[in-house]
């Protein structure tokens, strides 16, 4: 609670002062008042010196009115407009805090979006591959055929030319509105390891927000036990196969 400590006088000029440190009323046109919050003294002048005005007619003001001003609530509310060092550090901790917090869900929600994506591009794929077969009884041919393709980014005998070899046959025959692409563009595989066997075509990926496994989540595929899809490590690999 704030504790009036005292009120000094000065002239009407607000200069000197006139040697006065109590609430009486005397000769003076301005007072400064000094008081003490939670061990600290602060003194206020010109914002609050409607409180101090003097009356000239010589007559004395009462202690208590200066002391009341500063005692109520609605005083403290008003005198108390501005902000500590200390509280100044808290609340940029705070925000820090929750930018942090922000930041790291905002960068979650982006990799689950880039997972859902690449979901979605691998069953558009095999139901054209599927729609494909069921109309050729085979699957596309590329310059690549025995070796696999890529989307972007692999050395031979594996080709990005043959990746998008593929998904324009997929799109000639309207299969597929538009070639798929990875969210970073170099992500996506193509292997047809041919008919009669539990692989067939298999498309391959990596995703971000699974847990490691040996199985991969569902509809995964893990036929090797030492590949890209292996059954033996725990990876993040997406693998889809399409028999046929």
């Amino acid at each position: 609670m704030a504790t009036l400590i005292r009120v000094r006088f000065f002239d009407s000029s607000g200069d000197a002062a006139l040697g006065r440190e109590d609430t009486g009323c005397e000769e003076g046109e301005y007072g400064v008042a000094q008081y003490r919050d939670g061990g600290t003294n602060y003194e206020y002048r010109d914002f609050y010196i409607q409180f101090f005005r003097l009356r000239r007619s010589g007559k004395s003001c009462p202690k208590h009115r200066s002391a009341s001003i500063f005692n109520s609530t609605a005083m403290r509310r008003t005198l108390n407009t501005g902000f500590t060092l200390v509280e100044l550090l808290v609340v940029i901790s705070i925000i820090s805090l929750l930018s942090s917090v922000v930041l790291a869900s905002l960068n979650s929600a982006r990799a689950k979006a880039r997972d859902a994506r690449k979901q979605q591009d691998f069953r558009q794929i095999s139901l054209a591959l599927q729609l494909y077969y069921d109309k050729y009884n085979r699957m596309p041919s590329t310059s690549q055929n025995g070796y696999g393709s890529c989307e972007a980014g692999c050395s031979a005998p594996y080709s990005p030319v043959a990746y998008n070899q593929l998904l324009d046959i997929l799109i000639t025959e309207g299969f597929l509105p538009s070639r798929p692409r990875s969210p970073r563009g170099d992500e996506y595989w193509y292997y047809d390891y041919g008919s009669g066997n539990p692989i067939g075509v298999i498309l391959v990926t990596n995703l971000e927000t699974v847990p490691d496994t040996t199985t991969g989540i569902p509809p995964s595929c893990r036929p090797f036990g030492a590949n890209w899809c292996s059954s033996l490590s725990a990876t993040k690999a997406y693998c889809i196969c399409n028999t046929y």
